[in-house]
């Protein structure tokens, strides 16, 4: 059952497993991060450098009910929200912040070093 329930980014949340991640720089390069739930955290190289911290995820669903004034009309409307950030530390003192989306085991998102390179997050980079 393990193995079905971290199917998605969602269920790793709920069967602490581990997720691969990369964060692209502007040049292109990949530099691979592992997420892991059952501790909230992400560790990695990133452009040589070592990096570690916190990743936390929100997980919400929004339910909307309308009725229509010419005779009776009710709907239901349902949307779906999965985000989290992150933030990682080097032990130089540099820091990574990242937020992103995620659904059905993919993940975007942006980063940004405290030098100011920006980075792309995702769960899919090129190959």
């Amino acid at each position: 059952m393990k193995r079905v329930a971290c199917a998605s980014v969602l269920a790793l949340i709920l069967a602490g497993c581990s997720a691969q991640v990369a964060l692209i720089n502007p040049s292109g390069q990949v530099s691979q991060l592992v997420a892991k739930t059952s501790d909230n955290s992400m560790s990695g190289i990133v452009d040589g450098v070592p990096f570690a911290g916190t990743i936390i995820t929100n997980d919400s669903v929004g339910v909307g009910v309308g009725a229509g004034s010419v005779g009776t009309l009710i709907g239901t409307t349902m949307a779906g929200g999965n985000s989290g950030r992150a933030m990682l530390f080097s032990k130089a003192g540099e820091n990574i912040q990242c937020q992103f989306n995620y659904q059905s085991g993919k993940a975007l998102g942006e980063c940004l070093r405290s030098n100011g390179v920006k980075y792309l997050m995702t769960t899919n980079p090129p190959k």
